[in-house]
């Protein structure tokens, strides 16, 4: 309806393209993130997003390329650089991954950033340091309500392989209505979980499916 009173509503095209990527609708997706972008070329929030459409779609290279894009305008930009950590993972690179998500701690050191460095470290086979981050990230959850996302430890646990915690966590990330899970379709840390039959409960309860 906003795109309908007003075409040139950026933020409109933006969110929309959210929930086309969300329905696994890929192409419709980057087109209305690529008209955001027409509208507002130098917008922080639309570049780094373009950059996640592309990973979600396997343009990794070209997601790269829109990341350092995102840099040039804002070299901290939390997501762009988050964004830039996995386009290296999904080229092979977990080193160049390391050492970017390493640079984003210093300065924002949040729960995402640490799952998202031992979900790094345990597909590049060091699951020592990956196991060490967990175990702070379920003492950080269990102490505090809500201060980790259940989703966050969960894709640990589907990165070291273990199927049967990583379910637990998403359950428990279901019944705090994690926003992320809008989006386990297009999401490639879910891969490790797609062949079990709970993969498939998950996403008719999340009401993904058609």
């Amino acid at each position: 309806q906003a795109l309908q009173l007003n075409e040139r509503n950026a933020l409109a095209h933006d969110w929309y393209g959210w929930f086309l990527m969300a329905r696994g609708r890929a192409d419709e997706a980057l087109a209305r993130l690529r008209r955001a972008l027409e509208l507002e070329p130098h917008s922080i929030l639309y570049n780094p997003d373009l950059a996640w459409f592309l990973l979600f779609t396997g343009r990794h290279a070209e997601a790269a390329r829109q990341c350092e894009e995102t840099r040039k305008l804002d070299r901290n930009n939390l997501q762009g650089n988050q964004a830039l950590a996995w386009a290296h993972v999904l080229q092979g690179n977990h080193e160049a991954a390391v050492k970017v998500l390493l640079a984003v701690q210093q300065f924002e050191d949040s729960p995402q950033i640490r799952s998202d460095l031992a979900q790094v470290y345990a597909r590049s086979g060091r699951r020592d340091e990956a196991s060490r981050i967990l175990r702070e990230l379920e003492v950080e959850a269990g102490a505090s309500e809500f201060s980790v996302r259940s989703d966050d430890i969960a894709l640990v646990y589907a990165a070291l392989g273990l199927k049967d915690e990583a379910f637990r966590w998403l359950d428990r990330a279901l019944e705090e209505m994690s926003p992320s899970l809008l989006w386990i379709r297009v999401w490639w840390n879910f891969d490790p979980l797609r062949s079990d039959p709970r993969y498939g409960e998950l996403l008719r309860k999340v009401g993904l499916t058609e």
